[in-house]
């Protein structure tokens, strides 16, 4: 049986091919997907539960599903590099920043993961 995770990454990746990004090289959407492949992991196990929680507060607020996941993405970028300065994963600030994250910070920022 093939890796969920594996064949997640594919079908994005595929759906990326199909609807390109501006600006992203093979490398960064590979990075780009990834990214997805977490947000959609944890959306998908309910861990952390703050994740899925996030999706609906910002579809709810006006975003499209994939915009919403590119937010959330930023805020996993953000843990990522916290946790390798801090050398540990701090669940609880991550929440935070999940908590802090909206439709409107969302939009005043106006980046896509792994674009330059």
């Amino acid at each position: 049986m093939a890796d969920p995770q594996q064949a997640l990454f594919e079908r994005l990746l595929a759906e990326h091919v199909a609807d390109p990004h501006p600006g992203l090289s093979d490398a960064r959407l590979r990075l780009h997907v990834t990214m997805h492949v977490v947000v959609e992991t944890q959306i998908e196990s309910g861990d952390p539960p703050q994740t899925r929680e996030t999706l609906e507060r910002l579809i709810g607020e006006g975003l499209e599903r994939h915009d919403a996941v590119h937010a959330i993405c930023s805020v996993v970028a953000d843990e990522l590099l916290s946790t390798l300065e801090a050398q540990r994963y701090d669940a609880k600030r991550y929440a935070t920043r999940l908590a802090s994250l909206s439709a409107r910070v969302w939009r005043a920022k106006g980046s896509i993961p792994g674009a330059s």
